[in-house]
């Protein structure tokens, strides 16, 4: 019971390192102008890539 969230188990250290990436990358694709250039995606692939992103961390967030 010690390792259990109200929302489920405690991330471990995998997903605690996947959060940290998503917060960097999320931040970087926000900011960046010539993301179509750097990642070859479109407006409309940036905008799921960045909810994804988001709820993700979100998911990650509630069980710590």
């Amino acid at each position: 019971m010690d390792n259990l969230s109200k929302k489920g188990p405690k991330p471990d250290s995998i997903e605690l390192a996947l959060f940290s990436c998503l917060r960097y990358e999320e931040a970087h694709l926000r900011l960046v102008k010539d993301y179509q250039e750097k990642w070859n995606i479109n407006d409309q692939e940036r905008e799921v890539i960045l909810r994804w992103m988001t709820t993700r961390m979100k998911e990650i967030q509630e069980r710590t």
